[in-house]
């Protein structure tokens, strides 16, 4: 017997190889899912002639084990072998294979605005145009610092 996800993938899993799945979403998913089977398969009549709803364990009898969610990894399989097989010149497979060159430490930089202004100019000594203009002129005055007069002190 074919599930519902095999026979007719809807709405509901569009684009899902993309999605993050976390615990909480995947317990909405799997709520989502088994809210939908009830509605298709119904409820089961009891021997006694009461009828109720079907559980958990029955539903996934009745679907063989496949559920949502692993419909959803099946498909992130199905997108990773895509991007193997893409060329390599594709922007998808070099996102892809990118290698990070070094772990940057956690938490923010521990640098002051001299610090900064020094990079800065490091880095943009380097290029030509407007930018060595405004950090030749007025950067190497940020780099200088505050100047203290005679009259005006630090305390």
């Amino acid at each position: 017997m074919e599930t519902v996800l095999d026979t007719n993938p809807t709405v509901a899993v569009y684009a899902c190889e993309t999605w993050v799945l976390k615990e909480n979403s995947i317990q909405k998913l799997m709520t989502f899912e088994r809210k939908m089977l009830r509605k298709i398969f119904g409820p089961t009549k009891e021997p006694n002639g009461l009828w109720r709803i079907k559980t958990n364990e029955e539903l996934d009898e009745l679907i063989q084990w496949k559920n949502i969610i692993r419909f959803i990894k099946s498909q992130r399989l199905k997108l990773l072998g895509h991007i193997e097989r893409m060329q390599k010149d594709r922007e998808v497979t070099k996102i892809y294979k990118w290698k990070i060159f070094a772990s940057r430490p956690i938490g923010r930089p521990k640098i002051d605005g001299k610090t900064m202004w020094e990079r800065i100019y490091r880095q943009w000594r380097l290029r030509s145009g407007r930018e060595v203009y405004w950090i030749e002129t007025y950067g190497r005055k940020l780099l200088s610092g505050p100047k203290l007069t005679p009259s005006c002190s630090a305390y």
